[in-house]
């Protein structure tokens, strides 16, 4: 069974993370197995969004889970008017790919962002 639910601080860690003062986060669990985290957090005038993944999770055996987390995701990022930035992380394949399914657009060397008008 595919969870989510908002990440706590020890979660984050756990993924290597860290936790920032103004952070939103999920974390996707499947039977009880932490599969990603996904988030938000603030960084002076913009957002940035982050994802991290168990290194051992075969990502096609959980799909589901991850358009679960992205769903989500995307629900979140509908609530803030700031621009939201990525960075395109060049060690994940397709990284970039899923950037721009989700409404990202390259504006500079491995960065992307989305504008709130994008979902409208």
């Amino acid at each position: 069974m595919i969870s989510l639910e908002p990440a706590t601080r020890q979660e984050i860690e756990a993924f290597g993370g860290s936790v920032k003062k103004s952070q939103r986060s999920i974390i996707v669990k499947e039977d009880g197995k932490p599969i990603a985290i996904f988030g938000l957090y603030r960084d002076i005038a913009r957002m940035v969004l982050f994802m991290e993944v168990s290194p051992e999770i075969d990502r096609t055996k959980y799909k589901r889970a991850f358009v679960m987390g992205i769903r989500k995701l995307k629900e979140m990022m509908r609530d803030y008017t700031a621009p939201i930035q990525a960075l395109a992380d060049p060690d994940i394949c397709k990284a970039t790919n899923l950037l721009e399914h989700i409404g990202f657009k390259h504006i500079t060397e491995g960065v992307y962002e989305w504008r709130h008008m994008q979902f409208q």
